[in-house]
Parts: C-alpha cells; structure tokens; sequence
C-alpha cells in the first residue's frame, strides 16, 4: 500500500514540473526584455557613431593643418624666389583688370621663371630676333605673382571660410611664337620699371589658380598677432584680417611716411597663415573656435636686390 502510494505522489510531482517547464514567459516579461535590449543596442550604436565621427573629424583637422603647412612652404618658396616685392600690392594689383572679383591682394612680387631655350623661338625666324638673343644669354623671364584671399560664398564649390588664389602674368603665351602674354610689359626694359609697372594698352590675361581651401573667415580680425617689430617699417596686407596676410619690411626713402610706388626697398617678408574646417560636412557641421589652428608663421628673406636701397 505504502508502495503504491509513493507512486502515486512521484507521478503527480513529475507532471507538475512538466507543467512548468511548457509555462515559458510572460508577454510583460518579453516587453520588459525586447525594451531592455533595444536601449543597450542603441547606446553601443552611439557610441560607435560618435567613434566614427570622431575620428573622420581628427583626419579632417590633421588634412586641413597639413594643406595650411603646404600651402606656407609653398607661399614661401616662391617668395624666396622673389627679385622684387611690393611693399603695397596694390600699387601693382590696381593695374590689373582680370584678378577675381572681390579677392584681396596679400602680396605681390616679380621672379625669374626658366625658359625652356630649345622651345623659345621654335616657331619663328629666331636668328633675326633680338629677344632670341636675349632669352638664350638670360635663359629666363620676369613673372608677376600675386597672392589673393577671397572670401567663400554659398554658391561656389567652395566649403571652408575663405581660400588663398595663386595669380600669375606671366611673359609668354606662346613660348614658340615668343606671342606676349595679353597686357604684359617687361618690367626690366626702359621706361618702365619694377616699382612704376603697369600694363600695355591690352587688357591683361593673366592665370589664376586657387592654391588651397579652408582658410580662417577673411573677417577676422582679433589684432591677436601684429607684425615683429612695431617700431620698424613694417606694411601689414591685409590691414584687416589675421587670416592671411604678410608684413613686409621697406625704407622709405622719400621721408614721406607713406608706402607708395616709390618705397618698394624690401628684404624681409613675413607671413602668416591660420586654417579653419569650419562648414566642412565631414566634421557635422559649423566647430567650435578650437577649431582654428594656431597661426603658422615663417620669415622669408628676399634674394633679389634690384631696385633696391641702402638698407
């Protein structure tokens, strides 16, 4: 009987358990875990969002700091280059009709570019050419070099605040016909000169390239960095923005304090240079100020000495 008993109980336990085991969960116990999951999910897909975000953002800061870097060893490379520079750009710019609309002179220069002799006069009776002559013994010619700051607008390609333009009139348009260049007037040949230049009756034809995006808005203006030495002769161009601009040193050797045409007695440029990623779609949009680089500066002594005084 005892035995039989037992039996019974153990059947009715094992179905009980059975009964449990098939229960399963509730559906508030489903809500609870689905809500439970669908927060954790999200938080790790912000995180990895913002993981992303951030370092596109670092490669978008370090690519802008690296193009501002090239574009000041570009700038000065080609200033070192310089036989003559304007301590007024505009003296120069002013002749000119075919710059950008709304761009700004920074500074404005003459240099040497090689000629390539074998080209030179290809095209033509090169023997009965007094310029043949003078490009083989000279093996190069005089190139105006303006640098420009324009502001960015909406409706240009443009993203960054503002962006440097590199303009070039040079002597030749066509090497092998030895065809001037539109407007061109050697600066070198009497009786014009580098500190009186301005153009033949043509309007000019010159080249202008952007040399790189991204700089600080051409507003700015905080007076944070002044040229080296306020006491000494120093032209600042642009007077109003700290965004790109130079100081160029001159004697003024007329004693009229005024930086005029015939003042252009310059050795030492220096030259300053500040980036900003702002408005670039790879950084989310408009950044902090913390995202204008520090400034970068660097001295450039000028070779060339012509039309020079005693300094």
């Amino acid at each position: 009987m005892a035995g039989a008993a037992y039996k019974f109980f153990l059947k009715r336990l094992m179905k009980q358990s059975k009964s449990l085991e098939q229960r399963g969960f509730t559906l508030l116990e489903l809500l609870v875990a689905v809500i439970i999951g669908t927060l954790i999910s999200s938080l790790l897909l912000f995180i990895v969002v913002e993981l992303v975000r951030a370092n596109r953002r670092e490669e978008v800061l370090t690519q802008t700091q690296q193009s501002m870097q090239r574009a000041m060893d570009y700038v000065t490379r080609d200033l070192g280059e310089a036989v003559f520079v304007y301590a007024e750009p505009s003296v120069v710019t002013d002749e000119l009709d075919d710059l950008p609309a709304g761009s700004v002179p920074v500074v404005a220069f003459w240099r040497l570019d090689p000629v390539d002799i074998t080209q030179a006069g290809s095209g033509i009776d090169c023997d009965a050419s007094n310029e043949c002559t003078t490009l083989r013994v000279r093996q190069s010619s005089y190139t105006l070099v303006v640098y420009l700051l324009q502001a960015n607008g909406g409706a240009d390609i443009w993203e960054g605040p503002s962006r440097i333009i590199r303009y070039t009139l040079p002597t030749y348009q066509d090497i092998t016909t030895l065809t001037l260049t539109d407007g061109y007037q050697d600066p070198s040949v009497p009786p014009s000169s580098f500190e009186s230049w301005a153009p033949t009756a043509t309007a000019t034809d010159g080249n202008a390239q952007v040399l790189t995006d991204y700089v600080d808005d051409i507003a700015l203006n905080s007076g944070a960095t002044d040229c080296p030495d306020p006491a000494a002769d120093y032209q600042r161009t642009p007077a109003d923005t700290d965004s790109f601009y130079t100081c160029i040193l001159y004697t003024d050797l007329d004693g009229d304090g005024n930086r005029d045409e015939d003042v252009s007695t310059n050795k030492n440029v220096f030259v300053y240079l500040q980036g900003n990623p702002d408005n670039l779609a790879a950084t989310g949009g408009p950044t902090s100020d913390a995202s204008r680089f520090p400034k970068l500066e660097a001295a450039v002594l000028v070779r060339g000495a012509i039309e020079k005084g005693a300094q």
